[in-house]
């Protein structure tokens, strides 16, 4: 298990994402689907959750790139107002490889922290097209920072690739400017825009994945602050009420801090991307931005993950939200005792708690349930992976319309 205690003491508290990796894989082969099994018999509910709680059969491999790509491009911003100009985003990327971790380098997420087990630039698995997972870091997070989840998702067949929100990272401060707020859901689509090029996503590697290795279809992932640009990208709606309390002087949070008419205006435009088909949020806030109606207008699959041990005032309206939409296929999964980092790779070195989950049950579990609903809306019959008679554990209450 790869544990950041170093490199934590060193950078202190993390404010909103961070993220471990899983076990070392073997290099094993298995599945060549690009995520759905090959087994000759059909997989019964139990022996599908057993199997997605683990590392697949794959290596994960590692790779990074750059996007630039220009957001605003309206009428110019008032003078001073953050958010005009080019934007480049270092880009994290993860694929299955066939190779043993072994026999190729240990890459070092955010430069930094080593992640064991994985193979950076190993070449990918023959087979495809290949699932994507696009991932959305949390505030102060970093490209890698659910790493764990990205690993199982590689493991088992799936490319991953995540951006990392420049101007709101581990290094940037807590500061936020209301740019930030419609800059996400841009990065997310400029990331989409540069994989639909086709071209390698991993510049340099022999052998990486390419845009034009994945089906169409992407399940979108997003912790925290992420999971607020996972649903903004995913088609909620905005309260327009709240961008005209910022513009009436009433309202004094960070989303108000440099707010003006043109930017108003974005929000009222939205940021739906067609391209993504379903939502794994993890302990996700901001519900207020856009409120129970807004929210309930997302309609795709959403998997609402939240933890016990986790303050935030959110989990429970935003799933009452989220259920509204009865239209959509919906769950809310609780870990009770999982904190705001346990769906992060510092689950317990930050906000510990004596009964908090130990962080390799909370990557199983997280993990588990991610890649079943992966699977779920991909088309297989992994609907009964949310049975509590299948997950039979009292770590998880699974919630259902």
């Amino acid at each position: 298990m790869k544990r950041w205690t170093v490199f934590y003491s060193v950078v202190g508290a993390v404010g909103g994402a961070a993220g471990c990796a899983g076990a070392p894989k073997s290099g094993t082969e298995g599945e060549d689907s690009g995520g759905a099994s090959a087994e000759l018999d059909p997989e019964t509910a139990a022996e599908r959750w057993a199997r997605v709680q683990a590392p697949g059969p794959f290596t994960p491999a590692f790779g990074q790139a750059e996007v630039s790509y220009t957001p605003w491009t309206g009428d110019p911003l008032p003078e001073g107002t953050p958010g005009e100009g080019p934007r480049s985003l270092r880009v994290a990327v993860w694929w299955p490889s066939d190779e043993p971790a072994a026999d190729w380098p240990v890459p070092r997420y955010l430069g930094t922290m080593p992640a064991e087990g994985v193979a950076e630039g190993a070449p990918m698995a023959q087979g495809g097209p290949r699932r994507l997972l696009l991932m959305s870091h949390g505030h102060q997070g970093y490209a890698e920072s659910t790493g764990f989840l990205a690993e199982r998702f590689a493991s088992h067949g799936w490319v991953v690739v995540s951006p990392e929100h420049a101007g709101n990272t581990l290094v940037d401060g807590g500061d936020r400017a209301t740019s930030i707020y419609w800059q996400r859901p841009l990065d997310l689509r400029a990331t989409l825009d540069w994989i639909e090029a086709g071209g390698p996503l991993a510049p340099g590697v022999d052998g990486g994945p390419t845009g034009a290795d994945l089906e169409p279809g992407v399940v979108l992932a997003g912790h925290s602050f992420g999971g607020y640009t996972a649903h903004a990208a995913a088609g909620a709606r905005f309260d327009a009420q709240v961008p005209a309390d910022c513009l009436a002087g009433t309202d004094t949070s960070a989303f108000c801090s440099t707010m003006d008419p043109l930017q108003a205006d974005r929000f009222a435009a939205g940021f739906a991307d067609p391209r993504i088909i379903a939502v794994i949020s993890m302990a996700s806030g901001d519900l207020r931005l856009f409120g129970a109606t807004g929210m309930a207008e997302l309609g795709l699959p959403v998997l609402h993950m939240t933890g016990g041990l986790d303050p935030n005032g959110d989990d429970e309206p935003m799933w009452e939200a989220l259920r509204a939409q009865s239209a959509a296929w919906r769950a809310r999964a609780e870990l009770p005792r999982a904190n705001h980092t346990t769906f992060t790779d510092f689950s317990g070195l930050v906000e510990p708690e004596p009964n908090l989950m130990e962080a390799e049950l909370g990557f199983a579990l997280i993990g588990g349930l991610g890649l079943a609903f992966g699977e779920l809306v991909k088309g297989e019959d992994a609907e009964g992976v949310f049975d509590p008679a299948v997950l039979q554990t009292d770590e998880v209450e699974l919630m259902r319309p």
